[in-house]
């Protein structure tokens, strides 16, 4: 097994540091640069911080070359040290947030960065035959604690530098809930023939991160062979599949998904809602989006459990806006008249509201997502609006399409992999005035179009609004929804179908 020969440089691989201006250095770091036991008696954050919070083993922390540092009461940040040219000595470092250890999340830093690569590298030789891809690094430290199996974390999608791996025959790549198609990206890089990524979280069961199947003192190298999926596809005869073609055929004739009462026209096109979709919502700001799907959400929510994410308005906003499409217009102006609407309203809606408004980590509405559908059985969620959820992200380093792009690919994973209905909006570029927008108008179109299952555009032109139906994977059937809007009940009313 190779060590780094820069004793200077192991002495110091982990520090926390305010403002370091060699962050992302591949100098090693000058001992005069870290504050002495004097400023600061305490020494053993990191280590508190993975042992006794996460259980990882003071093994794994030597073999990774993690070390006690000195620290500032008011810095927040930790270095890391990674290995950036394969088996090499070269390094650099990595600096992430003390909140992200503590929690687990995963750093912003493996899609960001252009330079860096790998963490853990230095624990793979040419004998080395089997390795974990996590996706933080204490998933990586809880995998080595339980396993002895070098665990490696990518912080970059440059994998050129993989290609040294080619000796190694079986590799796990076991990304966190939620992030599967990432993982799935990197075993396509990785090889597909000795690849497997581990799906440990299927339909709201099982551990969510090698971290939790850690600390619930699940057998990690059992979870990953039983959950190990290959990408390679397996072939089949048509008999195979028999069953499964004439029910979707069968099907067709009828209602193969939830149907939307209030307008039947939605039906005939795209013949109800259907669980394990994405359905991309847009249309010019201010042309009444979110009052549209609030009442298509309520006509669906009497057949489904349903999951608001309304990052734009605030929830009682929303809720007052439902009790009115609700009650068709006849919210009394009186409390307990009021009241009464309110608790008939909760009785028969199976609604929820994440706790969410303004910008909001992805990673945030993730968690919240899986734990509503544990929790509360949720089948459809609808998220309003995706640019919410990447401008906390966005930096002048990174590209906001490829934001887009990610974000997009992650929430369709998740309508997959727990076979829920997502409704997403996002808000169309600039386009000419009085004219109609296209699939081309929608932010990030290229991922959007090719990730949605059914794409729906809200037209607003002179003399006319309309609902537009540019996307139906399910049977292709396009088409428009013309519709009145009522500014009493706030609902719409279907004129015609073309």
């Amino acid at each position: 097994m190779l060590r780094p020969k820069n004793r200077q440089l192991t002495r110091h691989l982990v520090c926390l540091s305010q403002n370091f201006s060699r962050n992302f250095s591949s100098q090693p770091l000058d001992k005069d640069e870290f504050p002495s036991k004097q400023q600061n008696p305490k020494l053993s954050l990191i280590r508190s911080v993975l042992q006794e919070n996460h259980g990882i083993s003071r093994h794994a922390i030597r073999q990774y070359y993690i070390k006690d540092a000195s620290f500032y009461a008011h810095q927040k940040d930790v270095l890391f040290q990674t290995y950036v040219n394969g088996l090499s000595e070269s390094s650099s470092q990595i600096s992430i947030p003390i909140t992200d250890l503590l929690e687990n999340n995963v750093p912003k830093f493996i899609a960001e960065s252009s330079n860096l690569q790998c963490f853990g590298l230095h624990l793979i030789d040419r004998f080395t035959d089997t390795i974990f891809v996590a996706q933080t690094i204490v998933d990586a430290l809880a995998i080595y604690s339980s396993t002895g199996i070098p665990a490696i974390v990518i912080m970059n999608q440059n994998f050129n530098f993989l290609e040294k791996l080619g000796f190694v025959k079986n590799i796990f790549a076991w990304f966190q809930a939620g992030y599967e198609q990432d993982a799935f990206n990197v075993a396509d890089s990785l090889g597909m023939f000795r690849t497997k990524v581990v799906l440990s979280h299927r339909n709201g069961e099982g551990p969510m991160s090698p971290l939790e199947a850690f600390k619930d003192g699940l057998d990690l190298i059992e979870v990953a062979k039983n959950g190990g999926k290959n990408l390679n596809v397996k072939s089949f005869s048509a008999n195979d599949i028999f069953d499964s073609a004439w029910n979707q055929f069968s099907s067709l004739s009828n209602m193969p998904g939830v149907p939307l009462k209030s307008l039947p026209s939605y039906n005939k096109i795209l013949k109800g809602l259907r669980q394990g979709e994405l359905t991309i919502f847009t249309g010019p700001t201010g042309s009444g989006k979110t009052t549209v799907l609030s009442q298509i959400s309520l006509d669906f929510c009497s057949g489904i459990p349903t999951l608001w994410g309304s990052f734009e308005i605030r929830n009682t906003t929303l809720i007052n806006k439902m009790l009115r499409q609700y009650s068709k217009g006849n919210l009394p102006n009186d409390p307990i008249k009021y009241k009464s609407v309110f608790e008939e309203f909760q009785s028969r809606m199976p609604i929820n509201f994440m706790g969410f408004y303004g910008s909001t980590p992805f990673t945030a509405v993730k968690n919240a997502i899986y734990k509503a559908v544990e929790e509360k059985g949720i089948k459809h969620v609808v998220l309003d609006n995706l640019q919410f959820m990447v401008s906390d992200q966005h930096n002048g380093s990174v590209d906001r399409y490829a934001l887009f792009d990610s974000i997009i690919g992650r929430i369709r994973d998740l309508a997959s992999t727990l076979n829920i209905h997502v409704t997403l909006v996002i808000h169309p570029r600039k386009e000419e005035d009085n004219e109609p927008l296209k699939i081309s108008s929608i932010h990030g179109t290229a991922k959007a179009s090719q990730e949605a299952d059914n794409i729906i555009i809200l037209q607003r032109l002179p003399n006319t609004t309309y609902l537009d139906i540019k996307k139906n994977r399910f049977d292709g059937t396009l088409g428009k929804i013309d519709y009145e809007f009522d500014p009493k009940s706030l609902r719409v009313y279907l004129i015609f179908l073309n």
